[in-house]
């Protein structure tokens, strides 16, 4: 019995398993990507990354010069859109934590919309 549970858990940690990958914030970052012709596996491929947990997790102390891109629950906006970037203290302003909203020609986001940033 032990060495199934090992066996078990051992083939857990092989696979490439991830929570919320496709429920919850997961999916619905899938589904915004989706509809912008994007996938978690082409950016990867392209040498970027997903980071997840935006307003409380990593994504705090992701630097605003590597942020491709800021995915809301319904949107993506690229940074090269964004024309402007309001900080809770504009002095300090540096990484995401320091971001209270971001402005582009059509829409307003504010931080705690954000479900998570695609660093180049």
């Amino acid at each position: 019995m032990k060495s199934l549970i090992i066996v078990i858990f051992s083939i857990l940690l092989m696979t490439n398993i991830s929570a919320g990958e496709f429920t919850g914030a997961g999916k619905q970052i899938n589904e915004v990507l989706k509809a912008h012709n994007m996938s978690a596996k082409q950016l990867k491929a392209q040498g970027m990354k997903i980071v997840r947990g935006e307003v409380t997790g990593a994504g705090l102390t992701v630097n605003l010069q590597d942020v491709f891109a800021i995915v809301t629950k319904t949107d993506l906006i690229k940074m090269s859109e964004v024309d402007h970037i309001e900080f809770v203290h504009p002095s300090e302003a540096k990484a995401m934590k320091d971001v209270k909203r971001l402005d582009s020609a059509t829409k307003k986001v504010n931080k705690k919309d954000i479900l998570a940033v695609i660093v180049d």
